[in-house]
């Protein structure tokens, strides 16, 4: 899986992203700069002044805009800082203290997105093979067939 990692702010922030990107790559997960496409996107913010805020936020932005699907983790002090922000498509908030959870955090998430993916597309499988039989064997429905349809003005409207 590939990773892109943006830090901002402080030394601190830049050791500590280094320190999350080993952790990763003992996991197996490829690094690749921020820019690029991933499938997670880690920031780690800031919070020192409102403009550092403000970039914390555009980051994050970006990773959801540069990859819908991609797994975005948002961790470090403006996280700590603002423990109940919600931003659509961020995924993941770490505090300062769990920063070294950041390998078994994604790969949880991962196996929760995909179990809600696969009981999404079970369910609209069984409903288009439910609609299909419908079409193709009218006769298994009798309350589907020409009794439940009505003529307004020459045309056939079935009522579902």
């Amino acid at each position: 899986m590939r990773v892109g990692i943006c830090s901002l702010g402080c030394r601190v922030n830049i050791y500590e992203s280094e320190f999350v990107e080993g952790l990763l790559k003992n996991h197996g997960y490829e690094i690749v700069s921020f820019d690029e496409i991933a499938d997670v996107y880690i920031i780690n913010t800031c919070t020192v002044t409102n403009s550092s805020d403000s970039k914390s936020k555009k980051m994050i932005r970006q990773a959801i805009k540069r990859n819908p699907d991609a797994c975005v983790v948002a961790m470090g002090c403006f996280i700590a800082a603002n423990k109940d922000i919600e931003i659509p498509g961020l995924d993941i908030l770490i505090g300062n203290n769990d920063k070294t959870k950041v390998p078994e955090l994604i790969e949880e998430w991962f196996k929760n997105k995909e179990k809600r993916k696969i009981n999404v597309l079970f369910f609209l499988s069984f409903a288009n093979i439910i609609l299909l039989i419908i079409y193709l064997y009218p006769s298994i429905f009798p309350s589907l067939n020409s009794s439940s349809t009505s003529k307004t003005k020459g045309k056939r409207y079935h009522h579902f």
